[in-house]
């Protein structure tokens, strides 16, 4: 065994230190998932029909985008992403269905700007699955389209449409493969002078149910619904004195949701009827404009803007924005959606609710939500959202923290760690974001609202011991109400800085800076006076604690957006930074023995610094080659020796419009380059981890690709060290291939951790020793 040791360090003198070399690219991250809005209509569709595909969830409304890419009125969400459908069309999207294996769309629009469709298209996919949008032979002319359905295997239209073909029209229509026709002789609404029109239908008892505007149908009285069973009309009752904007069919009777039209055509009030096979019951009618409705195993769901009923408050018998009847009365939908749903529709997948809220039933959602044999839930599931404000690393995790709920498809509020392959979230969470992390003897420190579980204290910072939050003590400020802006260390100690919730006695915002020795906290700014502004950065640099952010006054020292302190003072930094309006600081490293400011500011020590500067200890210093004039750092990194920025507007010459850019050697002797197209927003966070680049923010796209507020640079190609690096002999993933590789393999063997196992055979033994040199004979 000493022999094979031997051997293999004695062949890292053939390429010791070798740099590891690779094609760099972005590694890709996640979407927000962010649904198309508003919904109008929905539907499932499989778009290679016996192929392997799986069915697609379609949507149409009236949007110009979904999930950052443009997507005229109809989009579709794959099990993956959401993804555009066909050629633009111009207008609104309100029905959605199949027939035979056709996608057809009705609504009111036309095919770009030249195409005239006549409110009625099927997506030609053309070998493609994007496809084209075309007009559904024979072209119409005028009117519109409400709601689309395949009764008994045709397809229906409704709405009202006027055909070239043998000038066919109606309310509803039916297409059977080769020509138009009416259903009987249609439907008649009044003396003839005002056209019947259909909102609605819905398959009930193998009947085709119609709601409209109409008072006959094939000249039999039927007041704003009928029903047809393929070869004639028949009337429900004595009708509805409402036009029903959706029917559906709950426990083999007929239910409809109305709309109440005052005498200028408006709906002011709407309510839901069931028919019980001879008359109709109202069952409730609320002040609002419009309530949808559907069908579920625990019984018929309304939603909509429930607050009142029949002019008076609903109280706790229905909840606001939905309700469910039991078959008796109206109960709350505990604990509902967030706002109002607008639309409520059946697909394959489940119940589908879409509207302008942000939760349902306590799980977060953006707009669209899923209800199955599961209960609600997010749909589809977002795979990031929010901000990620910051990374630290923790027992061989990378944690991130930010304000968002999930995270790679996973629930995460506000906190989760990276293993190298997936996220997954801390339970409990913050109740609100994070903006500190840091580790702290062993614990993972971090700066959020944690109170109601880590106890009082801990409610702006708190300690993870692997199983639990809990209280630093008494707790770094003096009420609930101060806030912990910055996490930092200095000599053995973890300090703080916090913005104080009462003004001071010149009524300015003030901040104090506080040290925990693990035991009890201490102040280091022995006055509210002493720090006006915000502290946003704390670091330890050659012995000293440097306070960086926005303010003017620390301790005694005028100084604007950083001071330093030496244990028993504050001092300022040099001649300090200036800028023509609001100088700060957002970020702090050590780079070659210097340390790296970046913020906001136009010179340091009088020396041109847009926004970066470093600083030796005695005097300022800044790139040779500026960041642009309006660039603003808000992070910074050192991997594999090169210095890496991140904020927004950094555009140096060399990197127009980037936030992310890099230095090109591991000394000042370079130049900036940009890492492709970079984040298309701004960079708040930055962090190498096992030789990848974590990049954290507020952006969509990174490299082009979506990648919402986390994306990731490093080896596109290559094999992998122990522990996921892109170099088969960089065992340690710091880029270089030399004798700490080896003794990190050493390390892993000796525990026998599976990392070690390098020629995967299922055992660690001698035959991975071999492994090894092979590795390091070929380097990197």
């Amino acid at each position: 065994m000493i022999r094979l040791i031997a051997a293999v360090i004695a062949a890292l003198a053939i390429g010791a230190s070798a740099r590891a070399q690779c094609r760099e690219g972005w590694l890709g991250g996640y979407s927000r998932n962010q649904p198309p809005g508003p919904i109008d209509c929905a539907t499932t569709w499989d778009p290679d029909g016996d192929g392997p595909e799986k069915d697609w969830l379609v949507v149409g409304g009236w949007f110009g985008e979904v999930d950052g890419r443009p997507a005229q009125s109809v989009a579709a969400w794959n099990g993956r992403e959401w993804v555009p459908l066909g050629t633009e069309l111009s207008g609104n999207v309100r029905a959605l269905t199949v027939y035979k294996g056709v996608l057809v769309a009705g609504g009111n629009f036309d095919l770009g700007d030249s195409i005239f469709v006549g409110d009625l298209a099927w997506l030609d996919t053309g070998g493609e699955l994007g496809g084209v949008w075309r007009p559904f032979a024979p072209a119409g002319q005028g009117g519109g389209v409400d709601a689309l359905c395949v009764f008994k295997g045709e397809l229906i239209v409704g709405g009202y449409m006027r055909f070239s073909d043998r000038n066919v029209s109606g309310a509803v229509l039916r297409y059977d493969g080769a020509s138009w026709r009416t259903l009987g002789s249609g439907l008649q609404y009044g003396d003839g002078t005002r056209a019947p029109y259909v909102r609605s239908f819905a398959e009930v008892g193998g009947r085709l149910i119609v709601g409209g505007r109409f008072d006959h149908a094939g000249g039999v009285a039927a007041a704003s619904i009928a029903a047809w069973d393929g070869s004639d009309w028949s009337a429900l009752g004595a009708g509805l004195d409402g036009e029903p904007n959706q029917i559906v069919g709950h426990s083999g009777e007929v239910f409809a949701a109305q709309m109440l039209l005052n005498e200028d055509g408006w709906s002011e009030e709407a309510q839901v009827s069931r028919f019980d096979g001879a008359r109709w019951v109202t069952l409730r009618r609320w002040a609002t404009p419009e309530v949808t409705i559907a069908s579920t195993s625990d019984g018929l769901i309304a939603a909509g803007d429930l607050w009142r009923y029949d002019g008076k408050d609903d109280g706790d018998e229905a909840a606001p924005f939905m309700a469910r009847w039991s078959g008796v009365n109206w109960q709350r939908v505990r604990p509902g959606p967030g706002y109002v749903v607008e639309r409520l529709m059946r697909t394959s997948a489940g119940l589908l609710a879409t509207g302008p809220f942000g939760s349902i039933e306590s799980t977060p959602c953006a707009g669209i939500a899923l209800l199955t044999e599961r209960g609600w839930e997010a749909y589809p599931r977002p795979q990031a959202d929010g901000v990620v404000n910051n990374f630290c690393e923790f027992r061989g995790e990378l944690i991130a923290g930010g304000w968002f709920s999930a995270i790679g498809g996973v629930g995460a509020t506000h906190l989760a760690a990276w293993d190298g392959a997936a996220w997954r979230g801390f339970a409990p969470a913050p109740k609100w974001g994070v903006y500190g992390l840091t580790v702290f003897r062993e614990e993972l420190i971090a700066a959020g609202n944690f109170s109601g579980y880590a106890g009082r204290s801990a409610s702006e910072l708190a300690r993870w011991d692997g199983a639990a939050w809990r209280a630093l003590g008494a707790g770094p400020t003096d009420g609930e109400a101060d806030w912990v802006d910055a996490i930092g260390h200095y000599r053995g100690r973890l300090v703080a800085s916090v913005s104080l919730y009462k003004p001071d006695a010149s009524g300015a915002r003030a901040s104090q800076i506080r040290a925990w020795d693990g035991r009890k906290w201490s102040d280091l700014t022995p006055s509210v006076t002493n720090l006006r502004g915000t502290v946003s950065v704390l670091r330890e640099y050659r012995g000293e604690l440097y306070a960086a952010g926005s303010f003017m006054v620390l301790g005694t020292v005028g100084t604007r957006g950083i001071a330093r302190w030496d244990g028993s003072a504050w001092r300022a930094v040099g001649e300090g930074l200036a800028g023509t309006s609001v100088v700060s600081v957002g970020a702090l490293a050590e780079w070659n023995g210097k340390l790296v400011v970046g913020g906001s500011f136009r010179s340091a020590g009088g020396i041109p610094a847009h926004g970066l500067a470093f600083w030796g200890g005695e005097r300022w210093s800044a790139p040779g080659f500026p960041l642009g004039d309006n660039a603003v750092v808000r992070a910074l990194e050192v991997q594999n020796g090169l210095l890496v920025v991140g904020g927004y507007q950094l555009s140096p010459a060399s990197a127009s419009g980037q936030n992310l850019v890099r230095w090109t050697t591991t000394g000042q002797g370079g130049g900036w380059e940009a890492l492709d197209e970079g984040p298309d927003g701004g960079v708040n966070t930055l962090r190498a981890h096992q030789g990848v680049l974590h990049v954290g923010g507020g952006f969509d796209l990174a490299g082009g690709a979506r990648s919402a507020s986390w994306a990731r640079w490093g080896c596109v190609d290559g094999g992998s060290g122990l522990f996921g690096g892109r170099c088969a002999a960089d065992f340690n993933d710091d880029g270089v291939a030399d004798d700490r590789d080896v003794l990190e393999f050493l390390y892993a063997f000796e525990r026998l951790e599976i990392g070690a196992d390098l020629n995967h055979d299922g055992g660690i033994d001698d035959a991975d020793w071999y492994e090894c040199l092979d590795r390091m004979n070929i380097g990197c």
